[in-house]
């Protein structure tokens, strides 16, 4: 029997193209992590918002945990709850432990306070590329999508990334959500 295999979506092979180069470029992850650290802590919504959406970084994400350590700031966390995220507040990344059911890869929140995405003021936002105009390629959940469709009018959504993965243009689809200002190292 002979079986068809679609091509790959557009999406989907910029998706295997970033994974590369991210995986390539580890070296840089420390380095560019520490240079968005002081973007964010510069930017006008970092300045204005008392609860900020974090997010536990995959081995090629910048890590941003060290906004931890602010000390007037209320941090939650992105929680898998079906097709959705759901906020959970944390005050360290000892906080933060592998959800089982993302078979250990995804860090969340095991304790903590439940948070309206509502009440979000800023959303520093991973992706796997961006447009320098907002535009997000996700990994393919959807889940920041919705998220992102459902902030507040006053929230502020920060994409957060290195320099390797903004690109001139991004396929698109009616669900897909820009967030409001990407900064990069």
């Amino acid at each position: 029997m002979l079986v068809s295999q679609q091509p790959p979506s557009a999406k989907e092979a910029l998706r295997r193209l970033m994974r590369a180069q991210l995986k390539a470029a580890a070296s840089h992850r420390q380095k560019g992590s520490r240079s968005l650290l002081d973007q964010i802590q510069n930017h006008p919504a970092w300045a204005g918002a008392s609860t900020v959406a974090l997010f536990a970084p995959l081995p090629e994400e910048p890590d941003l945990l060290p906004l931890l350590e602010h000390p007037t700031k209320r941090f939650v966390f992105p929680c898998l709850q079906g097709s959705n995220l759901l906020w959970r507040t944390a005050t360290t990344s000892h906080d933060l432990q592998p959800a089982p059911h993302t078979s250990g890869r995804l860090k969340e929140p095991v304790h903590g306070d439940w948070v309206s995405i509502s009440s979000l003021d800023c959303l520093l936002v991973p992706g796997l590329a961006f447009t320098s105009c907002g535009r997000r390629l996700g990994r393919g959940g959807g889940y920041y999508d919705r998220a992102l469709a459902e902030i507040a009018p006053h929230a502020v959504a920060l994409g957060v990334c290195f320099s390797l993965q903004i690109v001139e243009t991004l396929p698109a689809e009616p669900h897909d959500q820009s967030v409001h200002c990407v900064l990069h190292a």
